[in-house]
């Protein structure tokens, strides 16, 4: 099948940096010695010039081809649902969000930003350093575990990004995790707000762009959260959204 040289780029990544695993999908061989299974690693292995163990069998049928590669992809989400983790599949997401936060900031959000450097665009490819990641970060779960309290059936901001402000701020302030959460919890539920307060602008914002089904990028929704939150921490109003491609995203005060 044609090369995805995506792939041999994530492969190769892994190999140079030492975060390559052997795998029981063994590279496999047809009775006349064709490649079967095994072009993309072992593509990266010569681009990678690292050593690397692989399990290797042979003597199929050429027809062997047809069937293989057929089943469903194990997905990091899979991997934490295996290991028992509550709501595997929003804590897959966060973790992956948070764990680039706690190496690059906010730089390179997605795939449709810049892309960076090659270790941050491969880098959330590495399993086992994000399980070590969720198992080091308690903060992670307890963010999440605190915007699903909330109970917002339709929330303004996906519970995803909600949990991921909140762990950013969290960690910013570890000593005011009570400010942090009344900041979420107006912003999501919008209970006894004050007419200037910057969390108003900012719902009215995501309100109208729900309405007017507008997509903001990761990027520029982070601009909006942080300059709310940053106005919010330091009692003062906050104007209109002025957004631009070329915007940088403030520091988290």
């Amino acid at each position: 099948r044609p090369l995805s040289e995506f792939v041999v780029s994530k492969y190769q990544f892994l190999m140079e940096n030492g975060a390559w695993q052997l795998s029981p999908d063994a590279l496999t061989f047809s009775k006349e010695g064709r490649l079967l299974n095994g072009q993309h690693r072992l593509t990266a292995l010569i681009k990678a010039k690292k050593t690397q163990e692989f399990l290797v069998v042979g003597g199929f049928n050429q027809e062997t081809f047809f069937v293989m590669d057929k089943g469903k992809t194990r997905t990091f989400g899979d991997t934490l649902a295996l290991q028992g983790n509550p709501y595997y599949g929003v804590l897959s997401n966060l973790a992956k969000h948070c764990y680039r936060y706690s190496k690059y900031g906010f730089k390179n959000l997605s795939p449709k930003d810049v892309r960076g450097t090659r270790e941050m665009r491969y880098s959330l490819f590495d399993e086992k350093s994000l399980v070590e990641f969720i198992g080091n970060e308690p903060q992670l779960l307890k963010s999440l575990d605190f915007i699903r309290s909330l109970g917002t059936q339709q929330p303004i901001i996906p519970i995803t990004y909600s949990a991921y402000y909140h762990y950013i701020f969290t960690k910013k302030h570890p000593l005011a995790p009570k400010l942090v959460d009344k900041f979420f919890e107006s912003l999501l539920l919008g209970e006894d707000l004050p007419k200037l307060s910057p969390i108003v602008t900012l719902r009215n914002r995501l309100i109208q762009g729900k309405i007017n089904r507008a997509k903001y990028s990761l990027k520029v929704l982070t601009v909006m959260v942080v300059k709310t939150w940053n106005a919010y921490k330091a009692d003062k109003p906050l104007g209109k959204f002025l957004l631009a491609v070329n915007m940088e995203i403030p520091e988290v005060l």
